[in-house]
Formats: C-alpha cells, sequence, structure tokens
C-alpha cells in the first residue's frame, strides 16, 4: 500500500532526526558544563548541573514535538521551468495528497482512470532516470478527481492547486512527471543541479 508505506517511510525519518538532534543537543549541553560553567568551581557546581540537565530535557521537548512536523508531499516537477508569475506555488504543499495516495488511487482505478502513481516517481536526482507525460494527461486525472472525491476538503484544494499549474504546463507543452519527497532539507545547490525544476 502506498500510503503505508509513506506513514513507514515517515516515521523512519523522524526518528532518525530525532535521534540526530539529541545526540548533538547532549554534546552540546556537555561541552558548556565542561568548557564553559564548571571552571567556576564548586560553588557553582549544582547550578550548572541543573543548567546542563534542562538544557537537555529543552532540546529533548524540542524533538518530540517540532521535528515530529516534518512530513511526506506530493507535488509536480517539470521538464523545464514554468516561469510563470500569479501561479500557486505546490512546492511542499502536498501533504494530504501523499496521506491519502492509497485511497485516491483505488478510486481513479475503480473508473478506469489512470490513477496518480502511473505518472510518477522517479528521481533523476537520486540516479533514476524520469519518464515525463503529457501535462494533459496528469490534468485529467486531476481534474476527475477534484470532481468525484465527494468532498471538499484539504485534499482537494492540493488536487486544484496542481490543477493550475499543470493547465500553464500543458499550454506551454512542458512534460511533467509527480515526485514523493521527504522534506527534511533543501539548498539551492540541489535545484541548480537537478535536471528539471519544482516551478
Amino acid at each position: 500500500m502506498i500510503a503505508q508505506g509513506i506513514n513507514r517511510f515517515h516515521r523512519k525519518k523522524i526518528l532518525q532526526w530525532r535521534v540526530r538532534f539529541l545526540l548533538a543537543s547532549f554534546v552540546f549541553s556537555s561541552s558548556c558544563y565542561i568548557t564553559v560553567l564548571e571552571p567556576f568551581g564548586a560553588t557553582f557546581t549544582g547550578i550548572t548541573t541543573v543548567i546542563a540537565i534542562v538544557s537537555f530535557l529543552a532540546a529533548l521537548v524540542y524533538a518530540l514535538t517540532v521535528f515530529g512536523r516534518s512530513y511526506c508531499v506530493f507535488m509536480p516537477y517539470f521538464s523545464k521551468s514554468l516561469r510563470t508569475d500569479n501561479l500557486p506555488s505546490t512546492y511542499c504543499i502536498g501533504h494530504m495528497i501523499a496521506s491519502n495516495l492509497d485511497e485516491l488511487d483505488q478510486l481513479a482505478s475503480d473508473h478506469d482512470v489512470q490513477p496518480l502513481s502511473r505518472f510518477g516517481y522517479k528521481d533523476s536526482f537520486t540516479n533514476k532516470r524520469i519518464d515525463w507525460h503529457p501535462a494533459n494527461q496528469g490534468l485529467e486525472t486531476i481534474n476527475w478527481l477534484i470532481a468525484n472525491r465527494g468532498q471538499d476538503d484539504a485534499v482537494v484544494q492540493e488536487l486544484q492547486a496542481i490543477a493550475k499549474v499543470l493547465r500553464v504546463a500543458d499550454k506551454l507543452g512542458i512534460t511533467f512527471c509527480f515526485h514523493l519527497k521527504f522534506i527534511d532539507g533543501t539548498n539551492a545547490m540541489e535545484h541548480q543541479q537537478r535536471e528539471g525544476s519544482y516551478w
């Protein structure tokens, strides 16, 4: 199941980041205690110990809350930049679609409509050759899902945003695919080296 796979991937990545952050926090707290606070002498030993413990507990709370907000997103990726103003950004917004991919794919497949997964999820940035698709094909699936999902919710809103950029890509003759991307950080160098564009 796609969504179940995403959820397992999601939990694994969050756990990895939490462990890294806690280890870094422990090293930082210990370093502060040893190099900065402890030399003041025995009078402040109790205070420095409390400070070190409180710092680590604060890091623990941060790791269990803020780091839990990371998510996997579903978004379009284009063979060329659309370079068009007044378009909604579809980068990093498709976390509700990602969480409901199984349901959306099943709904489409049950009615002989190409599922969203048909258009993804290879990424040349991770050494997988991309299969590009005409934007109008993806737009047909997106429009059908918007019309037949049966509820106007966050999933539909994300689909509507993707539909807008696919219409522009179709007019410009730019091909696309869909990506599932775990957002744990990005940088300008990555986007400069990419074969295609998220915008």
